[in-house]
């Protein structure tokens, strides 16, 4: 059995992250109750290290004090961290035209911009198929 690790987060993110971690566990095992790929899988919006450095810039997040500390290049580094974290898909917000964001459809003509912003979906656990 896995030993779960949750540190360096607040409590309340502490608390809700605890099921989804043992639900995850839980479907790895060989003798599961509860089998549930969906559970495997991370997926999040993530920032290229180019915009991190332009939200640093905005003086409305300044105002709040939050922070950004770093960036992924692309979808692939996580991979590099462990052999059971693989990509699975990455889109970006600009690559297809979306009504309601109106004259900001436009950031898809600059690629800096358009690549700035994007979601990944990753596949945890040893397995690392695409269960789609």
């Amino acid at each position: 059995m896995q030993k779960l690790v949750i540190t360096e987060l607040p409590p309340v993110a502490r608390t809700l992250l605890i099921p989804l971690a043992y639900r995850a566990i839980e479907s790895q095992r060989s003798d599961a109750l509860l089998r549930d790929q969906r559970a495997l899988e991370l997926v999040f919006d993530a920032l290229n290290p180019l915009s991190i450095w332009m939200h640093k810039l905005n003086p409305a997040l300044r105002k709040t004090g939050a922070r950004l500390h770093w960036g992924l290049r692309n979808g692939k580094v996580l991979e590099e961290w462990d052999a059971d974290i693989s990509l699975l898909e990455e889109w970006y917000y600009f690559d297809h035209g979306e009504p309601r964001l109106g004259v900001y459809n436009l950031l898809r003509y600059f690629p800096l911009l358009a690549r700035a912003n994007y979601i990944v979906r990753y596949q945890l656990g040893e397995n690392t198929e695409n269960p789609l």
